[in-house]
């Protein structure tokens, strides 16, 4: 076994919390139905600040929106609103790198939480529980800046 000390990451989460978290459902489906969904991704890097002697703290917003896929169906199912705070620090820990850190990590953080929160909700309502897709945190990084 390896000791956590010798691997404990410089970049930690210190919370999380869910801002809004909205499920509609259209109609009533059978277990054996499952939603065609389309899901909708945004993320914003929030304030970032000095933390202790060589580190930093800094926020991060994530939110997801699920629509259905069927011709007509225009109401939206899925809408959750997150945010996290996370700190680096370091000897080699830098703002830019600590802002690098806060995008891939904090955002790869917090869409697994958002995962995991949408599948517990929606697993009480006692139909199938809907179960976000992987995301590519690369790709969604890179086409927030495309896009920008």
């Amino acid at each position: 076994m390896i000791k956590s000390d010798d691997c404990i990451a410089q970049f930690q989460n210190e919370h999380y919390e869910i801002l809004k978290s909205t499920f509609y459902s259209p109609r009533m489906r059978s277990n054996q139905e499952r939603f065609q969904l389309q899901y909708e991704y945004d993320y914003e890097i929030g304030t970032i600040e000095n933390f202790g002697e060589n580190g930093f703290r800094g926020v991060i917003k994530f939110d997801t929106k699920a629509y259905p896929k069927e011709e007509g169906e225009d109401a939206i199912i899925v809408d959750v609103s997150m945010f996290g705070i996370f700190n680096g620090s370091g000897e080699n820990m830098q703002r830019e790198n600590f802002e690098q850190l806060l995008e891939l990590n904090g955002l790869t953080f917090l869409t697994q939480i958002m995962r995991a929160h949408i599948i517990t909700v929606t697993s009480i309502t006692g139909s199938n529980p809907l179960i976000m897709p992987m995301i590519n945190v690369n790709k969604l990084i890179e086409s927030k800046k495309r896009d920008n």
